[in-house]
């Protein structure tokens, strides 16, 4: 098993997003902060779609405000929001705009190729060739090295009345309970055991991470209890040896006042996104990853 304890530093990359934002939609770039302000840029696109068919999507600003770089991706807004579907082409202009593929997809997210100004951007998304559910476009906007916007929405696009039932793998949920029992490290060595750092702390008072694993008899999976005193997220492993690749990840992030878990798979160097965790609860306190920060049962086989 392996915590790792997320580092704050940001990278500039004019070329575009990293294949690693995929999933959070943060610039990389070091002294950057984040703009809450919904009115200086827009997310438009058609109201419904139909499976296979474009969609078109369009990020400008009402009062003509240019921009370098953009992040555009689509999820669904109802089920499981971590999953990036349907695939994008025709990117306007040209030769500002990129491919990420993202989650082990082709062409599933978009960002800027260049620093160079535009005021707009367009893009045809094709969603896939069933029925997910109503889809969300989200858009981070980077108007300047120091200065971008997090957390745009398009409006709620629903599917056509012609595009039939909901796909079965649209209606998985994944939703974090408010809250959870902090964690007990009197119970290490007890009832469950528990890995700390450094090695010989005692729990939430002077340990940086931690993490306690338990099995539950009943049904045959084991539960598991992270923290850390890190700002973005605390990272588990499970893993056939002790060297980093083909390891199964679970993740708990924090973005503002929300917690999410993440579960994945690392190769050697890509993430591929799983969804077979159960039962998540998070918390946060002043934003720091600490307190008993996720709990979650686990199959024992893997």
């Amino acid at each position: 098993m392996t915590i790792v304890r997320a580092l704050p530093f940001l990278w500039a990359y004019p070329q575009g997003a990293p294949g690693d934002t995929c999933m959070n939609m943060m610039p990389k770039h070091r002294g950057t902060q984040s703009q809450l302000d919904g009115s200086v840029y827009r997310v438009t696109s058609n109201t419904t779609y139909t499976p296979g068919q474009a969609v078109t999507v369009t990020v400008d600003s009402p009062s003509g405000a240019v921009f370098k770089g953009v992040q555009i991706r689509a999820r669904m807004a109802e089920g499981n929001p971590e999953d990036i579907i349907g695939e994008f082409t025709n990117l306007r202009p040209v030769n500002k705009l990129n491919y990420i593929n993202c989650q082990g997809k082709r062409h599933n997210m978009v960002t800027h190729n260049n620093t160079d100004l535009v005021s707009s951007v367009t893009v045809d998304w094709i969603p896939p060739n069933e029925n997910v559910g109503p889809i969300v476009f989200d858009v981070t906007v980077v108007q300047s090295f120091f200065k971008f916007y997090f957390g745009l929405h398009s409006a709620v696009v629903n599917p056509s009345p012609t595009a039939g039932s909901l796909s079965p793998w649209a209606k998985v949920t994944n939703t974090i309970s408010p809250a959870m029992t902090l964690i007990n490290w009197d119970e290490c060595g007890e009832t469950k055991g528990c890995l700390l750092y450094p090695r010989y702390c005692i729990g939430a008072d002077n340990c940086k991470a931690g993490l306690t694993y338990k099995m539950n008899t009943n049904d045959s999976t084991i539960s598991f209890e992270m923290m850390a005193k890190a700002e973005g997220y605390v990272s588990m492993g499970l893993s056939h040896d002790a060297l980093m690749g083909d390891d199964q990840t679970i993740s708990c992030t924090t973005l503002f006042d929300t917690v999410n878990i993440q579960n994945g798979f690392n190769f050697a160097v890509n993430q591929a996104i799983k969804y077979n965790i159960r039962e998540p609860k998070g918390t946060w306190v002043d934003r720091v990853l600490e307190n008993g920060s996720n709990d979650f049962p686990r199959n024992l086989t893997l």
